[in-house]
């Protein structure tokens, strides 16, 4: 976990670098630190598409598709993706520790509702009421916390909410969770969001210094003269 932020910050400076080895390398060492942590490298990827195709112009696959509805299609895809390399690693680990009948669908996270992913997908639509129960729960605290996590950035991360993309795992975990530690000061969980705040910092001042030189530019441009 210490090296996770490390990684996200290396993944998104070799991609803006164009470093694509790199790049690659990082987002494999994550996914090394943890199997579930598979969603971030995958939202990771998915923030460079997004990131790509609004900033540099770039015609990526499906460039027909509207920004926001290809944003989602790809989203639930890696989402789907990333549960299924989440179940093929725990058969993996069942073959080799000889317990294959021992391997449950779960993504392991503490406090969440039994199943994992798909334990909240089927609570969602047969029992609602015990999956909002977890979400529920310690809501004050997690609210408090998010709201905490914006506020010391100066939400500068909200000029430019595409980084936050590589924030949903950690988001989808804890608020889901009734487990407090996801969402209190000094425990190793927030290094799953820490990195991505500070990245926020730096596309939201960015983007605030590109606004404004935008508008000098407008301003001071001589405008033409029709007589």
């Amino acid at each position: 976990m210490a090296f996770l932020p490390f990684f996200i910050f290396m993944a998104i400076y070799a991609y803006l670098y164009n470093k694509k080895i790199l790049n690659i390398a990082m987002l494999i060492f994550i996914v090394s630190l943890h199997s579930n942590f598979v969603y971030i490298s995958l939202m990771i990827i998915l923030f460079e598409m997004a990131y790509s195709r609004k900033y540099k112009n770039l015609n990526l696959m499906f460039s027909g598709i509207r920004y926001k509805w290809l944003l989602l299609v790809l989203f639930i895809l890696f989402t789907l993706t990333g549960f299924a390399y989440i179940e093929f690693a725990g058969i993996m680990k069942g073959i080799i520790s000889g317990h294959v009948s021992s391997v449950s669908i779960t993504t392991g996270e503490s406090g969440t509702v039994p199943g994992g992913l798909m334990g909240m997908v089927r609570a969602l639509f047969t029992d609602p009421a015990y999956l909002f129960s977890f979400i529920y729960a310690n809501y004050i605290l997690k609210i408090s916390y998010i709201l905490l996590l914006f506020a010391t950035t100066g939400f500068m991360s909200l000029y430019s909410p595409e980084i936050l993309i590589i924030g949903l795992p950690y988001f989808g975990y804890a608020i889901t969770s009734s487990y407090g530690s996801y969402y209190t000061l000094g425990y190793q969980y927030a290094a799953m969001i820490y990195p991505v705040m500070f990245l926020g910092i730096a596309f939201g001042v960015s983007k605030i210094i590109d606004n404004l030189n935008a508008k000098n530019k407008n301003r001071f441009t001589p405008k033409k003269i029709y007589f």
